[in-house]
This record gives structure tokens, C-alpha cells and sequence, in this order.
């Protein structure tokens, strides 16, 4: 008997990943990035970029959740940021996933291939 497909999003779900999953990943990665730099960029907009964050402050808690770990001491805002800037941008599937159930973003649709 063969094994059920499984379909998410109406995708069919594959090993090795399709070029379904991957374009559909792509944008579901897009829509991450946005998110996470629209938040980045409030950050930007109100802090000053050349003073010394503070432990666990808002800027240190939501770069520990982007980049994996924290405690800057002694680093600026604008370093900080900057380092987040890089996870965004350069973020695998895999580690936009775990963002986006850490953070619990709200997507319509999310990633597949990872259940």
C-alpha cells in the first residue's frame, strides 16, 4: 500500500524538496525578513546608535532571539543592529522557522517541509 501524500499549503511535500517547496519557502523567507526588519528599523528609529545597550534591554532580548544569543556588554546600538541586520539577511529556512515560532509571528501561510 502506498504511503499517503502529505499536502501543506497545497504543496505536495517531498524528499529531496521540490522547486514547489523551495519557491513557496522563498517567499514565506521574504515575508519573515520584512517582519523582522520592520521591527528592526522601530529600534533604529528610536534608539541613538552610538550609545551603549544595556543588558537585556528590548533591543538585547529581540537579538537574542534573531541571532541565537545575547549578552552584549559594552557593544553599541548601532553594532548591535547591525548584527541582526546580517542574521536576517542571511538566515537559512530552517533558522527563519525557529524565529517565527519563537517570536510566535503570525504568518497566513508558513514554511514547509519541516514537520
Amino acid at each position: 500500500m502506498a504511503k499517503a501524500k502529505k499536502i501543506q499549503y497545497g504543496i505536495e511535500i517531498t524528499k529531496p524538496w521540490s522547486k514547489a517547496m523551495y519557491a513557496h519557502n522563498d517567499k514565506v523567507a521574504d515575508q519573515v525578513r520584512n517582519i523582522l526588519n520592520e521591527k528592526l528599523q522601530s529600534f533604529r528609529d528610536k534608539l541613538d546608535p552610538l550609545t551603549e545597550s544595556q543588558l537585556d534591554d528590548e533591543l538585547q532580548q529581540f537579538g537574542k532571539w534573531v541571532v541565537g544569543y545575547g549578552g552584549w556588554i559594552a557593544y553599541t546600538n548601532i553594532w548591535i543592529m547591525d548584527e541582526i541586520e546580517r542574521e536576517i539577511h542571511n538566515a537559512p529556512y530552517y533558522r527563519l522557522n525557529e524565529i517565527v515560532e519563537d517570536l510566535d509571528i503570525e504568518l497566513e501561510e508558513g514554511f514547509v517541509g519541516f514537520n
